[in-house]
């Protein structure tokens, strides 16, 4: 329940700023910004477009499924 609460507490704006400083910056997975395109003309494809969705997909994804492990808890009590 601790990490629901953090999950529901931290804005949106914020987790991503903390995930592009550990992902990009720090470990250097995945690229700070830019997206690279889908095909291989345009210097990118399919995994490097992927790539640069994971971390926007991750940090909007945090708070709504901080909400639903709330609700599904408060449902099975």
């Amino acid at each position: 329940m601790a990490a629901s609460q953090l999950g529901i507490a931290i804005p949106n704006f914020w987790l991503a700023i903390l995930l592009i400083l550990l992902f990009a910056v720090q470990l250097q997975w995945v690229s700070a910004g830019g997206f690279p395109g889908w095909s291989e003309s345009d210097g990118g494809g399919l995994w490097q477009g992927l790539g640069a969705l994971i971390l926007p997909a991750v940090s909007l994804a945090v708070v709504q499924a901080a909400i639903l492990a709330r609700m599904t808890r408060s449902s099975v009590v």
